[in-house]
């Protein structure tokens, strides 16, 4: 499997694409901007799809970025001179479903919210395991791709789409100046480490003391919307999502369905007993 490096650069309101995989490389133009240059990703065996748009991409665009802003915490506590740094150091993103927003490779995002869509925040063993840290869905803020700025933090995490997302990115230079200047946007950045972190110990706290049929239960619940739709997910999906393996997840599964609990199909779990479903959440240690 290649490695494939990518590198989207913002110019304005368009931007420029790099692309090397031993044998193409696609330089259009180069230019040096008020604004951070966008991560470079690189990611085993996945493209990663999305659009980049600055601050200086027409009418419509700008509306939609200084909405995004207003959202957030911090806005009414910046001064003018601030915001205007805001506004320049700020971006929109949109990923497809799958597309790696932040990897593990040294590179500072900065921080992000979700302005529609959902992220899966995971880490990554050296083995390639993998489990789910957490979830991000509208609204959300995450601080933990911004770890240059945040210097005790001293892991970091994988962010990929979940479902077609839009992003705020908050350039990492533009970020780490608005904390050394204003003492609210620095109490955010803890809050939001602190609310991530604990999500962090739960998800450990699963993983560790939690039996895998309860987890799995749970799991179903959660992303059945309550038995209300299938669960639309491979084995190697759901294992991956649970820190776990596959042999594991369809043994366990094939169990559920003996006793009646789900109907298993090609990339499709059905709930049919959600009060067997939900006595496994409940009882089983």
């Amino acid at each position: 499997m290649r490695i494939v490096s990518a590198a989207i650069v913002p110019f304005g309101g368009r931007f420029v694409n790099v692309l090397s995989a031993g044998v193409q490389k696609n330089l259009t133009q180069t230019a040096a901007v008020g604004i951070p240059s966008a991560a470079v990703l690189c990611y085993a065996g996945q493209k990663e799809r999305r659009r980049v748009s600055g601050g200086d991409g027409g009418t419509d665009m700008n509306e939609r970025l200084a909405a995004a802003l207003e959202q957030l915490p911090f806005w009414p506590n910046l001064t003018e001179p601030q915001r205007e740094l805001a506004r320049r150091g700020a971006r929109l993103a949109q990923y497809d479903r799958g597309a790696l927003v932040h990897g593990c490779d040294g590179q500072c995002l900065g921080m992000i919210r979700v302005q529609t869509g959902r992220l899966r925040a995971c880490m990554l063993s050296d083995d390639g395991r993998e489990i789910t840290l957490y979830r991000l869905t509208d609204g959300d803020a995450c601080v933990l791709a911004a770890a240059c700025v945040i210097r005790q933090i001293t892991f970091e995490v994988q962010l990929v789409a979940d479902a077609p997302t839009e992003l705020l990115i908050l350039g990492a230079h533009v970020f780490q100046q608005l904390t050394a200047e204003n003492i609210h946007v620095e109490c955010c950045m803890y809050r939001l480490a602190t609310e991530r972190f604990s999500d962090v110990m739960w998800a450990m706290q699963q993983l560790l003391f939690t039996s895998f049929d309860k987890r799995l239960a749970q799991y179903l619940w959660d992303e059945s919307d309550h038995a209300r739709a299938p669960v639309r997910a491979t084995h190697e999906q759901i294992a991956r999502n649970l820190g776990s393996a596959r042999e594991v997840v369809s043994r366990t599964l094939k169990s559920f369905e003996k006793d009646g609990i789900v109907a298993l199909s090609r990339g499709t779990v059905t709930i049919l007993d959600v009060k067997k479903l939900r006595g496994i959440c409940r009882m089983r240690r």
